[in-house]
């Protein structure tokens, strides 16, 4: 596969994270919250604004602004600490 095929599939699997993220119940004060307003509220303050960032195909604009991807590597740090570890804390 070209480079442009994976990363358009990889930015498809985190946009499927996002919409993720805003259906998933989090703990708080050992009590799961599951109201999706308070989910939303709590992820929109949170990492969305580094989860979009990572998303977007800025790099179709101009190639210098591909650097903003790094947070695509956050993301993906997190990720992997919630596959390890079910209970998240955003």
């Amino acid at each position: 596969m070209t480079p442009l095929i994976h990363e358009t599939v990889f930015e498809c699997l985190m946009g499927l994270d996002i919409i993720l993220r805003f259906l998933t119940a989090y703990v708080d004060n050992y009590e799961e919250v599951d109201d999706l307003k308070k989910i939303a509220i709590r992820y929109l303050t949170g990492m969305f604004i580094i989860d979009l960032v990572a998303v977007l195909p800025l790099y179709m604009i101009r190639y210098y602004l591909l650097w903003l991807k790094l947070g695509r590597n956050v993301r993906l740090s997190l990720i992997f600490e919630s596959i390890e570890n079910p209970v998240i804390h955003i």
